[in-house]
C-alpha cells in the first residue's frame, strides 16, 4: 500500500529551520512557491525572487540597481551613495546638487573646490586661502569690518575709522580746539574765533588805511613807487597772521568805460596780490577782485586819482 502515498524528505532536526512545521525549504513552509521559505520571505504569498527577499523585482529604470521608488534619479544611473544620481566629479554630490558637477569639491561648498574651507566656495570667496564669515574673509580683530578692507586688521576700531582704533582729537597748536574745528590749526587763538588769534583792531585798521594809500598811475596798473613802502607794512602784517586769508578789491576812477575799468581794476588787484607773493605770502591766501568804478570813495570826484587804488575787503 505504500504506493499510494508521497514520499516526504525528511529533514534533520539540525537542519530544519522550522523543526515544529513540515516545510519542504530548508524544513519551513513556502506558501508563495518562490523558493523563498515563508520565515525569511518578506512577501511570503506573492512570488518574488532571493535577491530581494522573496518579494517580485522592484523597477529600476536605469538599472543602477535602485529600484525607481528610491531613486532620487530614476532616468540616470548613479550609485546610492548619492542615491541613484550621477556624480560626475565623483566628490559625493550628486551633479544635480553639484555647482561645480566636473571639478571634485566639498559638501560644504556645494561641490565646488574650497580651499580654506570655510563653506564659500574659491570662485566666489574674497579671501580663498584665508577662512572667514565675511564673503570668505576673516576678521582677526572681530570688530565688524573683514580683514581685506580693514586698515588695521589686529586692532580692533569703528568702520568710520577704516577699522582702526579711534584716536583722541588732536590739538596741534594746543589751544582747546581740535584740529578739525581750529581753522588756525598750528597758531594758538580763540574758540570764539574758531581757533584763530583776533587780530587787534588798530592792525585792522591800520591794514584797510595802508591798502587805500596804495596808488596807481592813470589808466594803469603798475604800483606808483611810493607804494611799496605800504606794501611792506601789509607783508608785515600777514607775517603776523600766517592762518589769515586777505581779499583785495581794485577799484578805478571813472575815466573809461565800464569794459575797460572792470579790466583795469582786476590788474591793480593781481599787482598788489603779485606784490605779496614776491615777498612769501603764499598765493592761496590771496583773492583779487576787480570792481571797476562801482565804488568809489565818498567826498573825492570820481575822477580823483585817490580812486585809483586797491583796498582790503575783508580778512578772514
Amino acid at each position: 500500500g505504500s504506493d499510494f502515498y508521497p514520499r516526504l524528505t525528511a529533514v534533520a532536526n539540525k537542519d530544519d529551520e522550522c523543526p515544529d512545521t513540515a516545510g519542504k525549504v530548508n524544513g519551513c513552509p513556502d506558501t508563495d512557491s518562490d523558493g523563498v521559505n515563508d520565515k525569511n520571505d518578506k512577501g511570503p504569498t506573492i512570488p518574488g525572487v532571493a535577491d530581494n527577499s522573496g518579494c517580485p523585482r522592484e523597477k529600476d529604470t536605469d538599472s543602477d540597481g535602485i529600484p525607481d521608488k528610491s531613486d532620487l534619479c530614476p532616468g540616470q544611473a548613479g550609485s546610492s551613495a548619492t542615491n541613484g544620481c550621477p556624480d560626475t566629479d565623483k566628490d559625493g554630490v550628486a551633479d544635480k546638487d553639484d555647482l561645480c558637477p566636473n571639478t571634485a569639491g566639498k559638501a560644504s561648498a556645494k561641490g565646488c573646490p574650497d580651499a580654506d574651507g570655510d563653506g564659500v566656495a574659491d570662485k566666489d570667496d574674497l579671501c580663498p586661502n584665508s577662512a572667514g564669515e565675511f564673503e570668505g574673509c576673516p576678521d582677526t580683530d572681530k570688530d565688524g569690518l573683514p580683514d581685506n578692507i580693514d586698515k588695521c586688521p589686529t586692532n580692533a576700531g569703528p568702520t568710520a575709522n577704516q577699522g582702526c582704533p579711534a584716536q583722541a582729537p588732536k590739538d596741534t597748536d594746543g589751544d582747546g580746539v581740535n584740529d578739525d574745528k581750529d581753522k588756525c590749526p598750528t597758531t594758538p587763538g580763540l574758540a570764539s574765533n574758531q581757533g584763530c588769534p583776533e587780530i587787534r583792531k588798530e592792525t585792522k585798521e591800520r591794514l584797510a588805511f595802508a591798502m587805500q594809500a596804495v596808488q596807481f598811475d592813470n589808466g594803469k596798473a603798475t604800483l606808483k613807487g611810493e607804494s611799496y613802502a605800504i606794501m611792506d607794512e601789509i607783508v608785515e602784517i600777514m607775517r603776523q597772521y600766517p592762518d589769515y586769508k586777505l581779499v583785495i578789491s581794485g577799484h578805478t576812477d571813472k575815466s573809461g568805460t565800464l569794459e575797460t575799468n572792470q579790466l583795469l581794476s582786476q590788474q591793480r588787484a593781481d599787482a598788489a596780490s603779485d606784490y605779496l607773493v614776491t615777498q612769501g605770502i603764499a598765493r592761496e591766501r590771496i583773492e583779487a577782485i576787480g570792481s571797476a568804478d562801482s565804488v568809489p570813495l565818498d567826498g573825492l570826484s570820481p575822477f580823483s586819482a585817490k580812486q585809483r587804488r586797491v583796498e582790503v575787503t575783508r580778512i578772514q
